[in-house]
């Protein structure tokens, strides 16, 4: 079954202690090489409207999944992340994003890490 999480869900389930942990082990795993496959994004625009797309493939987590963001500098951004398994497909979890992205940024998640690009600095 599908989890479908709205703005309000999140907002009322958040735990910024734990998610900036989890994202915290989550990025530095990458950084060692942990196997993700993560693409460049894809970038669309239309006037001062833009669309996107980042998904990423994870075997040891058993996940695949994208984020998309989509809107203009002028009136605003929204995130969307989809969750699914890399077994069989499922859709796993679909969350309005905003509010833990945003949570995210203004915790620094990530920004205290050496260049990803040199996992020998770990």
């Amino acid at each position: 079954m599908t989890l479908l999480l709205s703005d309000s869900d999140v907002r009322a389930l958040c735990d910024i202690g734990s998610m900036t942990g989890y994202l915290d082990q989550a990025l530095r795993k990458e950084a060692k090489g942990g196997g993700a496959e993560i693409p460049e994004r894809l970038n669309l625009a239309h006037g001062s409207v833009f669309l996107r797309v980042m998904p990423a493939l994870l075997p040891e987590s058993g996940l695949l999944g994208l984020k998309f963001f989509h809107g203009s500098m002028t009136d605003g951004v929204r995130y969307v992340v989809a969750v699914c398994s890399l077994d069989t497909g499922a859709i796993l979890g679909l969350l309005d994003a905003t509010h833990l992205l945003r949570q995210a940024r203004q915790h620094g998640i990530g920004t205290e890490l050496p260049d990803i690009a040199n996992p020998k600095q770990f």
